[in-house]
């Protein structure tokens, strides 16, 4: 079960689950906790997240050549759409607050790194430059930056850089 995000509404989330073997996405309605199954996802697919509008989700999933990629689709049905055609990968994406961006991880052999690409899809900007793992999480409400999970040297911290990209900066202090 994972949580994707609210529904403009306020009184609904969505969420992802798993059950009788198959994957779909669901709302579930605070007030009374009903439950109501909005469309199947592709049982190899992670991550699905909601778009600040409510109209499109993303999601993690291999392409037929078998590399991950970020992939949107509407969530009143209708086909997904690959926005990644990264060389080693691409995945977990999180929404800008006006929905025109998501901040992906790029693989890049052992490390990660934080891009910035169009939801129509396009080139991918890098914002993260750091040797280690860079895993986006979520954007500033202004969408000037992400948030995200980072290990360097072995080490976890919470930072944020800008959607731009340049120095990153720390927010924790695990040592």
């Amino acid at each position: 079960l994972g949580i994707s995000g609210w529904l403009p509404d306020g009184e609904r989330i969505v969420v992802s689950s798993a059950r009788d073997g198959s994957k779909a996405l669901w709302s579930v309605t605070l007030s009374d906790r009903s439950e109501k199954r909005l469309l199947p996802t592709d049982v190899g697919a992670s991550s699905a997240r909601l778009s600040p509008n409510g109209q499109l989700f993303t999601l993690t999933s291999r392409t037929p050549a078998g590399l991950l990629s970020v992939w949107v689709a509407p969530l009143d049905g209708g086909a997904p759409r690959q926005v990644t055609f990264d060389r080693e990968g691409a995945g977990w994406a999180c929404w800008s607050p006006d929905g025109r961006f998501l901040a992906v991880e790029l693989l890049r052999g052992p490390d990660t790194y934080i891009a910035v690409v169009p939801t129509a899809g396009g080139e991918p900007f890098v914002v993260t430059h750091e040797s280690g793992q860079s895993w986006p999480n979520g954007w500033s409400p202004d969408g000037a930056r992400i948030a995200f999970a980072g290990q360097r040297d072995g080490i976890w911290n919470v930072y944020w850089i800008s959607r731009r990209g340049g120095p990153e900066h720390r927010l924790t202090n695990y040592s």
